[in-house]
């Protein structure tokens, strides 16, 4: 756990660069300001301080209107490192919180992209050019313990300790409490609007039928020992007591039939040294009605707590990025890059600020191939390429919901594959500036054994990239130019993929043999 939590922070800590305004500082037009280029969000106005003559002063303001689809925001409002106007009145005060320490943060909104009527310019090529899907489904050859532990297709069999939600996504949310950590509050009370993210982030990036429920104990269970007697301020400490102690007192109270995943909070004030997120490590946990397939150990969510600095579960998006991408047995995407025609896949090319970041959902949407992976799109969703064989796709961008195609596959040889994508800024990705918008290829390398390595996003020696960008600085980061825009092509294991139309509705592109 302590390697996704470095990831998480890394993320965070290389995009703070926008200096923040005072809390107490008034912000209107007109008014002093103290740097050049800084911004604020005031009500749905977004000021700007402009040097005025000799003076520092905020400009007129930009008005943010509220909007329907991810179409209508305007570039300016697609900023990681800035508030967003529209966010919901619920979780204002997380945004605040975590933006005052982080600084640069995921949406806590979704806007779909808008319904496209398109008909490819080029013949797409029939099924009957394509390769049966079961080559394309990566074999992994790596037999390792370094990563997240899913080694089988979800709709192919399921897996012990792993989250399947298509196949059971009834989610039980557990109250806990301690002789040191008292509360008059309930679990649902709490954490009500948490799970309520959750549950529609996991519908809206599943293009397969999830009907994922939560419920909640009544009350927030007395556990017999104070909550520093278990060590769990740690987030990768033995777990193994707490384990034991929670099921003793829980099992008899609790029916875990029919359980896809336990989630076990504690009083929203808990001190954050002694209580961090935890995942199912350390053994099975199994009660009297049998294994608890996926258990998660929520962190502290009070985002007026003084040592904020500490609670990275207040973001909701944490959770999402552990309880669901780790849990649905995800590895971490570290993002090493393969420039072609060399290739370098050394950690000093390391981007974790990249769409390619976003499996586990560090940033936002998951990436389509885990999303086949873990079974959120299906078979038919995703074509099956030869590599010696020219072909032509078209893929709808991935974070735009519907029964589309969203991914072409390339086998290249046993435990490797291209994978091709369509990254659009809509749904949960609408904070991406568009410049990263296009087709994605990635090198599937299911024989890399090491945590966090072998998904690669490939970019083209021909596009610069850009070696010391970050959203904050300049809006870009290494890999923002890595996607391929209209009539441009990557050549990459002997395989040249090419973009013969592109816009809101995606990408076609060609893939043949050179």
């Amino acid at each position: 756990m302590n390697k996704k939590l470095i990831a998480f922070l890394s993320i965070l800590s290389l995009l703070l660069s926008t200096p923040l305004i005072p809390v107490n500082a008034a912000v209107k037009a007109g008014g002093a300001c103290t740097k050049a280029g800084i911004t604020s969000v005031v009500s749905n106005k977004t000021y700007t301080c402009i040097k005025s003559g000799k003076k520092l002063v905020w400009d007129k303001g930009i008005i943010f209107k509220s909007a329907e689809f991810a179409e209508d925001l305007s570039e300016a409002e697609r900023n990681f490192c800035e508030l967003d106007s529209g966010t919901p009145a619920e979780w204002l005060d997380v945004q605040k919180a975590t933006n005052d320490v982080f600084r640069c943060l995921p949406p806590f909104r979704y806007l779909p992209g808008k319904d496209i009527v398109y008909t490819p310019k080029n013949a797409l090529s029939e099924q009957k050019d394509l390769l049966n899907i079961t080559d394309c489904k990566v074999r992994d050859v790596a037999g390792n313990s370094e990563k997240y532990g899913r080694a089988n297709f979800a709709n192919a069999s399921h897996q012990s300790g792993i989250f399947t939600p298509t196949k059971n996504a009834n989610i039980l949310v557990v109250g806990i409490q301690f002789t040191d950590v008292q509360t008059s509050s309930t679990p649902e009370k709490d954490f009500k609007r948490y799970t309520d993210f959750y549950g529609k982030f996991l519908k809206t990036i599943s293009d397969v039928d999830v009907q994922i429920t939560y419920k909640f104990t009544q009350n927030y269970i007395q556990m017999g020992k104070p909550l520093e007697k278990y060590g769990l301020g740690d987030e990768h400490a033995d777990t193994s007591a707490f384990k034991a102690d929670f099921l003793s007192v829980t099992d008899p109270q609790i029916d875990y039939s029919n359980i896809g995943q336990v989630l076990i909070v504690a009083p929203a004030q808990t001190n954050p040294k002694l209580l961090s997120a935890h995942m199912n490590w350390y053994g099975e946990w199994r009660t009297s009605e049998g294994q608890i397939p996926s258990v998660y150990l929520h962190g502290p969510i009070l985002p007026t707590n003084p040592l904020i600095d500490r609670i990275w579960s207040v973001s909701p998006w944490i959770t999402i990025h552990e309880a669901f991408g780790h849990q649905l047995g995800l590895d971490d995407h570290l993002a090493d890059e393969q420039v072609f025609a060399h290739t370098k896949s050394s950690s000093d090319f390391r981007d974790y600020g990249s769409p390619n970041n976003q499996m586990s959902g560090a940033y936002g949407d998951f990436l389509a191939w885990d999303k086949w992976l873990s079974g959120l799109i299906s078979d038919d969703q995703v074509r099956c390429a030869s590599k010696d064989k020219t072909t032509i796709h078209w893929i709808r961008p991935n974070s735009t919901s519907g029964k589309f195609v969203k991914a072409v596959l390339i086998p290249l040889s046993d435990g490797q594959a291209l994978e091709v994508e369509s990254f659009r800024s809509t749904g949960w990705n609408w904070k991406f500036p568009t410049l990263y918008s296009g087709a994605q290829v990635h090198l599937i390398d299911r024989s890399e054994a090491r945590y966090g390595y072998g998904v690669y996003q490939l970019r083209s020696e021909s596009k610069p990239g850009s070696r010391d960008g970050t959203w904050g600085k300049n809006g870009k980061s290494n890999l923002f130019d890595a996607a391929l825009k209209l009539n441009e092509s990557l050549t990459a294991y002997g395989v040249k993929i090419t973009v013969l139309e592109a816009g809101n509705f995606g990408d076609v592109i060609r893939v043949e043999k050179i």
